[in-house]
């Protein structure tokens, strides 16, 4: 049951990745392991999560597969399903108790990975359950900078109304509207100013956010000629 390709790929993590439960319930009900892992350490669970088979999720969970083993990457079941927006395999792993506080090798948790994406769902599930907004990754760039700078002002908004500071910054010392101005959000950089972010404060050499904003601009300008 267990004997793996060239890839370290076995038939019930197969079963799993292609979202047939029938399957994956036969393999476990005649001994197959659901936890062996292949070269880049994907077990069927992650696979199952990854492509957001929800019932073959919970299949492997209630054969007792662990919650958190991370591939190589360091991706978690829950952080590759925020990733890639399958909020009830999302939901199914945090009512099981999936953590949501590991990080991938880049720093990334999995708040941090919806919310580069934009998944405003996912990022509002995890918030329920209690994840901190202001955990950075190795960059010193958190959630909501990272919202901010893609142009994700939905998400801006949740995590301002998780955590309304207005001088939350990476190790740049870039503030959130200047991350916004220098990207041309301007959805954004609206959200920002009404809350009451200051448009005058300058970064360490000396820019501030309009100021920024123009340069972008100009740099566009002469990409384009």
């Amino acid at each position: 049951m267990d004997i793996a390709n060239k890839n370290g790929c076995t038939p019930i993590s197969t079963a799993a990745q292609k979202g047939h439960v029938e399957v994956v319930r036969e393999f476990l009900n005649r001994g197959a392991r659901g936890d062996i892992a292949d070269k880049d350490g994907c077990t069927p669970i992650y696979a199952a999560a990854l492509f957001g088979h929800l019932n073959v999720v919970r299949e492997l969970l209630n054969s007792g597969v662990g919650l958190d083993i991370a591939d190589k990457s360091g991706w978690t079941p829950i952080y590759a399903a925020a990733l890639f927006r399958h909020l009830d395999v999302v939901r199914e792993l945090l009512n099981r108790g999936a953590r949501f506080d590991i990080v991938d090798k880049d720093g990334w948790t999995p708040t941090y990975a919806a919310t580069i994406i934009g998944h405003l769902d996912v990022v509002q599930e995890l918030l329920n359950h209690g994840f901190r907004v202001n955990i950075a990754n190795k960059n010193g760039c958190t959630p909501i900078y990272a919202a901010a700078k893609e142009a994700h002002v939905e998400v801006v908004r949740e995590l301002l109304n998780c955590d309304d500071r207005m001088d939350i910054e990476t190790e740049f010392v870039w503030k959130l509207i200047y991350a916004a101005a220098i990207k041309g959000r301007v959805d954004v950089v609206r959200e920002l100013a009404n809350r009451g972010a200051r448009m005058d404060i300058a970064n360490k050499v000396g820019w501030t956010p309009i100021y920024a904003a123009a340069i972008a601009v100009t740099w566009r300008l002469f990409e384009n000629c």
